[in-house]
């Protein structure tokens, strides 16, 4: 098993290179163009050896371009077992409304932050 780090504009997905076909792991919302490229420019394949397109929870960063390259490469999409109703998630987590905006907000303070997300040469090579 080969693991692909494939650096995108707002994460990281990767791309796992098992028994001659590729699983692609959360792809962030417009960014399969890195993955689909990644496989294309770096490895030199085609994208229909792309079998699933999976994330691993349901962040925009992680789950918002997932079917854009399952379309292209004629993939399925796996995703885990979420419910996307607000109010589950709030019966859940009462508080994930509050703490969730807060660690945001918080989170976009750090340098590591501007590194990541604001910077207009994250991802072209």
């Amino acid at each position: 098993m080969r693991i692909y780090p494939v650096e995108g504009r707002l994460s990281n997905s990767y791309i796992i290179e098992e028994d001659n076909c590729f699983f692609v792991v959360d792809v962030a919302l417009c960014g399969e163009k890195y993955v689909i490229g990644y496989i294309h420019d770096v490895l030199g394949e085609l994208v229909n050896k792309v079998r699933f397109v999976v994330c691993t929870h349901d962040d925009y960063d992680h789950s918002g371009g997932i079917h854009a390259p399952a379309r292209e490469c004629g993939a399925d999409v796996a995703l885990p077992y979420v419910s996307h109703l607000l109010a589950r998630k709030l019966w859940n987590n009462p508080l994930g409304a509050f703490y969730r905006p807060v660690t945001a907000a918080k989170e976009s303070l750090k340098p590591r932050m501007w590194r990541m997300y604001l910077n207009p040469f994250r991802g072209r090579k």
